[in-house]
């Protein structure tokens, strides 16, 4: 007969827990939690080839973005969001009027003609925000990535 040992666990007794590298080493700030988890979320266990097209892909001709659709994804876009690395929100495109849409447009099919995403599109700003709940049980931090704008509609 299996006896799987019993936990004593007091009800509503916070019991302080210190979170511990794999190396052993104890963290100390909040600061280096979030260091150390986001190193280890975002880290790549193999390089990514960089060029995975085949000569059949290139000579594929996508077809250019429509102001139409630019105009479209920025209305099902959600309005009041927090800017990302370039600054830029939907509502600052929105305020642009034809303008700035036309230009943002001309942006995205360079980006098809290059065929290569530009490396800021890999940056965020990562926000530790606090939640609204005080109950100690549930985490107390929620992530929010800001994203440029043009991500966002990619």
């Amino acid at each position: 007969m299996l006896v799987t040992p019993r936990i004593n666990v007091d009800i509503g007794k916070i019991v302080p827990v210190t979170p511990r590298r794999t190396d052993s080493a104890t963290l100390k700030t909040q600061n280096e939690i979030c260091k150390d988890f986001y190193e280890k979320l975002y880290e790549t266990a193999s390089p990514v080839p960089q060029n995975t097209r085949n000569s059949s892909q290139d000579k594929e001709e996508l077809p250019s973005f429509e102001e139409q659709e630019v105009i479209k994804c920025l209305n099902e876009m959600s309005k009041n969001k927090a800017p990302g690395p370039d600054e830029i929100t939907s509502d600052i495109i929105r305020i642009g009027g034809a303008p700035a849409i036309s230009y943002l447009t001309k942006a995205l099919n360079q980006i098809l003609t290059l065929k290569e995403i530009p490396p800021s599109w890999n940056e965020a700003k990562i926000i530790i925000l606090k939640r609204q709940t005080t109950s100690a049980m549930e985490r107390q931090y929620r992530e929010s990535k800001g994203e440029t704008m043009a991500q966002r509609g990619w």
